[in-house]
């Protein structure tokens, strides 16, 4: 099962940052409920709980990786 390619490139700019909802509001020009949508959908897609727990979903399975590693193929 995978995000869809704009979900997951959502999850490594943002959510792996550990950004607010108004951060990334304010750099998507974007709502902050807006925001929030989106992470509610990758917590329920990923069947995690927190934020955290979505980037830890995310990089086991390849969508999010660490500064300078490139992503897993």
């Amino acid at each position: 099962w995978e995000l869809p390619p704009r979900t997951g490139a959502f999850a490594q700019t943002h959510l792996d940052q550990g950004l607010t909802n108004n951060q990334i509001a304010q750099r998507l020009f974007i709502s902050p409920s807006t925001a929030g949508v989106h992470i509610s959908h990758i917590l329920t897609k990923t069947d995690t709980r927190t934020r955290q727990e979505a980037a830890q979903w995310g990089r086991e399975h390849g969508l999010i990786y660490h500064r300078g590693a490139p992503p897993r193929s």
